[in-house]
């Protein structure tokens, strides 16, 4: 990777359930954005039962050397109703 040059990678989550499933990826925290700064093309879905969705993140690095990065992505569904 080079510095402040885009970088973009794509990420698949797959809904292998019955029922549908919704995501949240959280942003960035302040505190890392000294290290790179990410982005995602959407920040909240549904995927339907057995689909699945692409997210494409891009990131952008700021500084030399390895870094770590979280990343949270939240995934929320419920049980269905008997």
């Amino acid at each position: 990777m080079f510095l402040n040059h885009p970088y973009t990678e794509t990420i698949t989550l797959v809904n292998v359930s019955a029922i549908k499933a919704k995501y949240i990826i959280h942003p960035q925290s302040e505190e890392s954005k000294v290290l790179a700064e990410y982005s995602t093309d959407r920040d909240q879905g549904e995927i339907a039962p057995k689909e699945f969705e692409y997210v494409q993140i891009n990131l952008k690095t700021k500084s030399t050397g390895t870094l770590s990065l979280n990343f949270r992505i939240d995934i929320l569904g419920s049980e269905p109703q008997s």
